[in-house]
């Protein structure tokens, strides 16, 4: 009886164990697919997390900075105040042709370069921002420096767009000679859009953009007198 029952004992055939092995390795190339994706996708919201990251960040040096265009520490910033002195002992003409030219000629679409006085006994230095090999550079004196990591991120654009501001009129206790208020002094605010575009510099797929609005602090005022000594008429 023993050696009936061990007669009728059978293993598993090389069909069946081919047909096991190949739906294990379905599964396996399944299962290496999902966690390949996965990774993927990790390694995407990773690159897209600090591409945005370093936009922002560069996006608020900019703004940072461009809010001193022309401001003056020392005196100087106090001669666009009305006094009733009918002699200035300090003219104002130079203050109102440094507030009125704080951004330089050479500023272009790509390029801005402007200036103000970091120290209140220093000079008006020059500073500002331009894309070079496709990374954003900021200006101090006369040197320019990377301010974003070409390893990181490729910027593809840089563009500071004036915004249309209209002037507002400042009052004078007197009226201008033969009446009204025309010669009385304006001030201008001045508003930019700062636009900023780049790509991660490992996928050129994921690109973002940033826009940010910036005031500058310097209000510009104008003279309409046309005296060198005071901004209000005597």
């Amino acid at each position: 009886m023993l050696n009936s029952g061990l007669r009728h004992q059978r293993g598993l055939s090389v069909v069946e164990v081919m047909v096991g092995v190949a739906v294990g390795l379905f599964v396996v190339a399944a299962a290496a697919m999902v966690v390949s994706s996965q990774l993927s996708s990790n390694r995407r919201l990773l690159l897209d997390t600090q591409l945005q990251q370093d936009l922002r960040v560069s996006a608020d040096v900019v703004t940072r900075e461009l809010r001193r265009a022309g401001a003056m520490l020392d005196t100087s910033a106090l001669r666009t105040v009305w006094y009733s002195q009918a002699t200035a002992t300090t003219p104002i003409a130079a203050a109102l042709a440094a507030s009125a030219n704080e951004f330089s000629a050479s500023t272009s679409p790509t390029q801005v370069v402007y200036h103000y006085q970091r120290k209140v006994t220093g000079a008006i230095e020059n500073y500002g921002f331009r894309i070079a090999n496709g990374k954003l550079q900021s200006l101090t004196g006369t040197t320019w420096q990377d301010l974003t990591d070409a390893n990181v991120m490729t910027v593809t654009a840089f563009t500071l767009t004036p915004e249309t501001n209209t002037a507002t009129q400042l009052p004078c206790p007197n009226d201008c000679p033969g009446g009204g208020q025309a010669c009385w002094p304006t001030i201008t605010v001045r508003e930019y859009t700062v636009d900023i575009s780049a790509r991660a510099a490992n996928d050129a797929e994921i690109q973002r953009s940033v826009r940010t609005r910036v005031r500058v602090a310097n209000d510009l005022v104008t003279n309409n007198t046309g005296a060198t000594d005071r901004i209000c008429p005597l």
